[in-house]
C-alpha cells in the first residue's frame, strides 16, 4: 500500500492568522493507511505546521463535503484536496429549569419537664369535614411524609384508626412522631378513662402514645339523661359540680398511672381554665406536661398561657387560625391587621404569619386542613417575624373564644348528649337558679 499525496488548504476562517500559508502539501504514509489511523491525524500535522493550537478546527473536502475525522485515512484518494476551518461551536443546551426545593415543615421543638421534646408545628384532625376514612389516611400520611412529626387525635373524633393506618403507611419512624390523643369526656372516671387509654392505644397500633390528654373538663355520665335542675345545679354530692370535679380527680389518676404503666410519656389537659387548673393542683401527683387550649390571633388566651409559663407546662394551641374554614368564615387569617403584616413577608402567607406568631411564644400548633399544600405549608415555619410586627398582632386579641367557653361547664355542660337543655332551663327558672 503505497503513500499519497493531499493538498491541505485553509478557509476564510484561518486567513486572518499570519502563520497560516496558503496550502500544505503533505503526503499521507502508508503505515498510517495500513494502520487506518483516523483522519485526525492528517488534521493535527497540518495544525501543528500552521502552529494552530487554540481552538476547534474541521476538516471537509473542496467540494465541501464534511469528513468524518474518526473515519480512515485509507478512504483518501491520491491528490484530494482537503479544507481546514474552525469548527461551529457545539449548540449550547438551555439551562434546565431548576425545580425549586419542595417546602420542609419545621423542624423547631419545646422542651418539656420530662427532657422530652415536642415539635412546634403539627396537624390537627379533629372537627374537619373529611378528616374521616381513607380522606384522613391521605392527609395524615402525606403530612408525615413531608415531615410532620406532630399529630393529634381523639377517642371522640372517630380517627384513631385512621391516624394509625397513616402512621404506618407513611414508613416514619415511630420514635420521631409525637403521637397525642384524649380521653372523652363520657370516658371520664379512673376505671372508663384507664380503658379510654388502652382503647386508644389499640386503634392506633401503637404500644404507648407521646401525649395523652383530658379532652374536657365537663364529665358526662349516662344518669344524665333523667336529671332535674337539682341534680344539675345542686349542691349535693350528686350534682353536676361534684359529679364533675370527682370524675375529674379520678381520671387524672388514671393517667398518672398510665404514664406510670408506660402506656404514655406525657400527659396533660385541654380545654381547662385557671380554676380548673388551679383545682388539679390540688389532688395532682405530677402536675400537666401540656395543657392544650384554644389559642390565636383573635383569642390569645393570656390567662391560661400565663398560668403555664408560671409553672414550666407547655401550652398547646388548638384553633390556632382563631376560628377559620374553608370555605367560611376566615378568622384571624382575614384578620386586616394579620393581611397588612403579612404583606411584608411576600413569600409566607397570612396563615404562615399567624401561626409563626405563636411559635415565636414557644407555643405548639395544631392547624388542620384537608388540603396536601397546605397541611405541609402550615409547618413550614422557618423564617423570623420583625418586633413591630409581633407587637402589632399582639394588640389584635379580643378575649373572646371562638369556639366555646368551659368556664361553666360544672353548672350546665351545654355539650352534654344527656342534656334536654328546654327542660333543664325551665325548671332552673321555676326552682329559682339563674338561666343557663
Amino acid at each position: 500500500m503505497a503513500a499519497i499525496s493531499v493538498t491541505i488548504l485553509p478557509d476564510a476562517s484561518l486567513e486572518t492568522d499570519a502563520k497560516v500559508s496558503s496550502h500544505l502539501k503533505m503526503t499521507v504514509p502508508a503505515s498510517w493507511i495500513q494502520k487506518k489511523r483516523p483522519m485526525r491525524k492528517l488534521l493535527d500535522a497540518a495544525l501543528k505546521q500552521w502552529q494552530l493550537t487554540d481552538r476547534s478546527y474541521a476538516l471537509r473536502r473542496k467540494d465541501g463535503t464534511a469528513l468524518d475525522l474518526d473515519a480512515s485515512l485509507g478512504t483518501l484518494e491520491e491528490g484530494a484536496k482537503l479544507v481546514v476551518g474552525v469548527a461551529a461551536a457545539a449548540p449550547v443546551a438551555p439551562p434546565k429549569p431548576q425545580t425549586p426545593a419542595p417546602p420542609k415543615p419545621s423542624k423547631a421543638y419545646a422542651t418539656l419537664r420530662s427532657g422530652a421534646r415536642i415539635p412546634l408545628c403539627g396537624l390537627g384532625t379533629g372537627g374537619v369535614p373529611g378528616l374521616v376514612g381513607e380522606q384522613c389516611v391521605d392527609i395524615v400520611s402525606h403530612a408525615l411524609r413531608s415531615g410532620v412529626r406532630l399529630v393529634d387525635t381523639a377517642s371522640q373524633y372517630g380517627n384513631e384508626r385512621e391516624v394509625g393506618r397513616a402512621l404506618r403507611k407513611s414508613g416514619a419512624p415511630r420514635g420521631e412522631v409525637f403521637l397525642v390523643t384524649k380521653v372523652a369526656p363520657l370516658e371520664q372516671g379512673y376505671a372508663a378513662a384507664t380503658a379510654s387509654v388502652v382503647r386508644s392505644l389499640e386503634r392506633l397500633g401503637v404500644d404507648s402514645v407521646d401525649l395523652v390528654v383530658v379532652h374536657w373538663p365537663g364529665a358526662w355520665v349516662p344518669e344524665q339523661k333523667d336529671w332535674g335542675a337539682a341534680q344539675w345545679l345542686g349542691g349535693g354530692a350528686d350534682s353536676g359540680p361534684n359529679v364533675a370535679r370527682r370524675l375529674r380527680r379520678e381520671t387524672w389518676r388514671a393517667l398518672e398511672d398510665a404514664r406510670r404503666n408506660g402506656l404514655a410519656r406525657e400527659i396533660g389537659v385541654s380545654n381547662y381554665t385557671v380554676p380548673h387548673l388551679e383545682e388539679l393542683m390540688t389532688y395532682a401527683r405530677e402536675p400537666p406536661a401540656v395543657v392544650q387550649s384554644e389559642c390565636s390571633l383573635l383569642f390569645s388566651n393570656d390567662d391560661v398561657r400565663r398560668w403555664c409559663a408560671a409553672r414550666g407546662v407547655h401550652f398547646q394551641a388548638y384553633g390556632p387560625m382563631g376560628g377559620a374554614a374553608e370555605g367560611g368564615d376566615r378568622g384571624a387569617v382575614g384578620h386586616a391587621a394579620l393581611q397588612d403584616v403579612a404583606a411584608r413577608y411576600p413569600e409566607r402567607t397570612p396563615a404562615q404569619v399567624a401561626l409563626r406568631w405563636l411559635t415565636g411564644k414557644g407555643v405548639s400548633v395544631l392547624p388542620k386542613s384537608c388540603r396536601h399544600e397546605r397541611v405541609v405549608s402550615n409547618a413550614c415555619l422557618d423564617f423570623d417575624l420583625a418586633p413591630a410586627d409581633v407587637a402589632r398582632l399582639d394588640s389584635i386579641s379580643d378575649g373572646r373564644p371562638r369556639y366555646w367557653d368551659p368556664a361553666n361547664v360544672d353548672k350546665v355542660d351545654i355539650f352534654n348528649p344527656f342534656l334536654d337543655k328546654a327542660r333543664v332551663q325551665r325548671e332552673l327558672a321555676s326552682a329559682g337558679y339563674a338561666a343557663a
